[in-house]
């Protein structure tokens, strides 16, 4: 076994932190390659979230309009029925 010189260490040293670094770099360009993929899964999902719900927007606005023009004639029906009692009540006094 041959005895190593203080500079051939240091140049082990260095080859061994750059064969490191290699392998590090390697290492975290893989996992970013695997967080970019999962960014685009979750940014086509939040695009599909967001075009559903202006669909359920766009529905309950629909919904919500659709009552709205029928407002005036719950009103309107609920104004009839009280008159129909009122008129029920007086037919029935009359008859007594």
């Amino acid at each position: 076994m041959t005895k190593m010189t203080e500079k051939e260490l240091e140049e082990l040293g260095r080859e061994i932190e750059m064969e490191i670094r290699t392998i590090a770099k390697e290492e975290i360009l893989e996992q970013m390659k695997m967080v970019d993929v999962k960014i685009v899964s979750l940014e086509a999902k939040i695009s599909a979230l967001e075009k559903e719900i202006s669909s359920l927007r766009n529905e309950m606005i629909a919904k919500y309009e659709s009552i709205e023009k029928r407002l005036p004639f719950i009103e309107k029906l609920i104004q009839i029925e009280a008159r129909l009692e009122k008129l029920e009540k007086a037919n029935k006094e009359i008859k007594e």
